[in-house]
């Protein structure tokens, strides 16, 4: 293909003509991104040509059938193209009424179908922040949960702590009270053994004994 503006060729088994995306979008009424957004939709052929644009296959049932190889290959001028508004043609392009609403409803496709990924995006987010949330309130419950435990077992700890100083002081005053038994048994037993060993005991049981009978 060379480089002049709306060449014929047949790509895949149909009739197409070669435009840069300005003479595609002048003749079908469009903007030249509206085409290129359609091209790549749909899958037209595009290849550079000599003078570095870029042209797209159109296929010529998309084509008007009035229009001249002169007028096809004319470039669009920019003040005759307004994007992607159906009412405002200016002159010279081909008021082909049909043409322009099926270009219009392509491109209301792809606005609704990135419309319809968007709101799936938008419901996955939320699912996930309703999740993130349930996750986070849950995790406040179990917090709070463990911190009361954890409180129920300070509580323990401090009630077994002065239950162990109490038992500490029974013991040591017990401990007290055995030593002052013990050295009062002591000094009992010592005091038994010296009456037991000639003190007054001893003395009464003898006088007892030996006491003179009438």
């Amino acid at each position: 293909m060379g480089d002049e503006g709306g060449a014929s060729d047949a790509v895949s088994g149909g009739l197409v003509r070669w435009f840069t995306y300005e003479e595609a979008g002048h003749i079908l009424g469009v903007d030249p991104n509206s085409v290129n957004r359609r091209a790549r939709r749909q899958g037209w052929r595009r290849q550079p040509g000599n003078d570095g644009k870029t042209r797209v296959a159109v296929p010529l049932d998309l084509l008007p059938v009035s229009d001249s190889d002169s007028n096809l290959a004319r470039p669009a001028d920019p003040r005759d193209v307004s994007p992607d508004v159906p009412g405002d043609i200016g002159p010279g392009v081909p008021p082909d009424i049909s043409r322009i609403i099926r270009a219009l409803e392509g491109e209301i496709d792809v606005l609704r179908e990135a419309l319809t990924r968007e709101r799936g995006r938008a419901d996955k987010a939320e699912a996930r922040y309703e999740t993130t949330m349930q996750d986070a309130a849950e995790a406040r419950e179990d917090r709070a949960r463990l911190q009361g435990e954890l409180e129920a077992v300070r509580l323990a700890l401090t009630t077994l702590q002065e239950q162990r100083s109490t038992a500490q002081a029974e013991a040591i005053r017990l401990q007290a009270e055995r030593s002052q038994v013990e050295e009062r048994t002591r000094a009992l037993q010592s005091e038994l053994a010296s009456w037991t060993a000639g003190g007054p005991i001893a003395r009464a049981l003898r006088a007892l004994l030996f006491r003179p009978r009438r």
